[in-house]
């Protein structure tokens, strides 16, 4: 939830979808079971549904149910990482906080006095500016899911072997259809996995020099990837919903800008930490790879 907050605002300048991010997040809980599957360690779903109802034919259900679980066309067909990933965003909205306060929000902004945007996931001001205050102490909050490598990855062979040597990620960010599936077989990928393979083999080193100036520009707030500024504007003052119809959506206009321009800064924060957080990581590597997957 993290990662695609701040990813998303810090290119786009808004919250992300509630619908994006569950999507994200329920396809990383799937890629989990794949793993835990491929390392003979999964849980026994069967058991774990029968355990919570023994009613009439329930052992014939919890099966059933299993055996969709593994099932990738199960998944898609019936949208499941939407689902899943939204019902473990509104528990994470309910429990998940700092200092006694939520870190995660749900937001519906007002575009006119019309018309209403879908909800948005965002983390909570005070969430965002304790992270803005606390980069040193954020090695572990801010990893992101899938690391660099500290030794040459896997190279690739077929659409899902390669990349990481453990954790493994499919080459393409999305499940081909079936008539897509059947051009493959018959293409010759030869140059596709000689490209991808040389590119993740290029090996890298964090820049000690530029990390010092990154972080001494950090600790005096200085402006970072075109922003004028890191410190987060005030809203307008909200206009009651009987106001005038002009001024109210000049009203919300002048608040989107705010919005927009606050959403950066947040992303911008949050992804500068993080990278801060990484560099300190890797810095006494002599090399560092970074395995290809998912992007093609």
């Amino acid at each position: 939830m993290f990662n695609c907050i701040s990813r998303w605002e810090f290119n786009e300048g808004t919250a992300p979808g509630l619908g994006w991010v569950s999507g994200e997040v329920g396809g990383r809980c799937q890629l989990e079971r794949k793993y835990d599957c491929e390392q003979k360690r999964e849980i026994d779903l069967a058991e774990e549904l029968l355990a919570r109802n023994r009613s009439g034919h329930a052992r014939q259900r919890a099966k059933e149910a299993a055996q969709n679980v593994d099932d990738p066309n199960y998944w898609k067909e019936n949208r499941l990482a939407i689902h899943l990933g939204k019902e473990l965003i509104y528990l994470a909205v309910r429990h998940a906080q700092l200092d006694g306060a939520p870190i995660f929000q749900l937001v519906t902004v007002r575009e006119s006095s019309t018309q209403k945007t879908p909800r948005t996931l965002a983390l909570t001001d005070k969430a965002s500016d304790w992270i803005a205050e606390h980069q040193p102490d954020l090695q572990s909050l801010l990893t992101p899911v899938h690391r660099p490598m500290i030794v040459q990855p896997k190279p690739w062979t077929s659409f899902s072997d390669g990349g990481y040597l453990v954790t493994r990620l499919p080459l393409t960010k999305r499940e081909p259809n079936k008539r897509t599936q059947r051009q493959l077989k018959e293409a010759d990928l030869t140059p596709v996995f000689s490209a991808v393979n040389a590119m993740q083999n290029t090996a890298f080193r964090i820049n000690d020099p530029i990390r010092l100036d990154m972080n001494e520009g950090w600790d005096t707030k200085g402006p970072f990837f075109g922003l004028e500024k890191l410190r987060r504007g005030e809203l307008p003052p909200r206009l009651p919903d009987d106001a005038d119809p002009d001024q109210f959506d000049d009203s919300m206009r002048e608040r989107s800008d705010v919005h927009h321009v606050n959403h950066r800064i947040k992303g911008a924060q949050q992804v500068i930490a993080s990278r801060l957080a990484m560099a300190e990581q890797f810095r006494e590597y002599p090399r560092i790879y970074y395995p290809h997957g998912r992007h093609v």
